[in-house]
């Protein structure tokens, strides 16, 4: 029996009860999450860390914001999913946005894992299966601060 690896995803989200609740809710559906505050840090990991399976991403970061991110990140890695996660629905309309997978109202609960899911198979990428939405790991993803064994990830 082959198993699949568990997908990995880099949540970045400013808000430190919002990274939480999102960790949960990813982790209890399957996915290895690993966690970014600012802009500046999530660029940092593509420099210091493997690349993740997606990326979700709040707009509203700080000094370098989410749309900015994408726009590197994808120069870097064009074919990473990246999801945009935000309580303002008004960028929807940005036409920078748009280069992103998915785009998902924070306001929606449950709605996170669910459209990450969605936007995995649409890249043909795998997504946890519900046997691995059961394992819990021992070492669950930590927050980022040069991350050692992050290339566990599926690549």
């Amino acid at each position: 029996m082959q198993t699949r690896a568990i997908p990995c995803v880099l949540v970045v989200e400013g808000n430190p009860t919002l990274r939480k609740l999102y960790r949960s809710e990813l982790e209890a559906s399957g996915y290895r999450v690993f966690t970014a505050s600012s802009g500046e840090e999530a660029l940092d990991w593509f420099e210091t860390a493997a690349q993740p399976d997606a990326m979700v991403l709040d707009i509203q970061l700080g000094r370098i914001d989410g749309i900015q991110v994408m726009r590197h990140v994808l120069q870097q890695h064009p074919n990473l999913p990246v999801m945009l996660h935000s309580t303002y629905t008004h960028y929807r309309g940005n036409l920078a946005c748009w280069c992103a997978d998915a785009f998902v109202d924070k306001s929606m609960p449950g709605a996170l894992a669910r459209r990450l899911r969605e936007v995995l198979a649409a890249r043909g990428r795998s997504a946890p299966s519900r046997e691995s939405a059961l394992f819990r790991p021992g070492s669950r993803g930590r927050e980022h601060g040069r991350i050692r064994g992050f290339g566990e990830c599926s690549r």
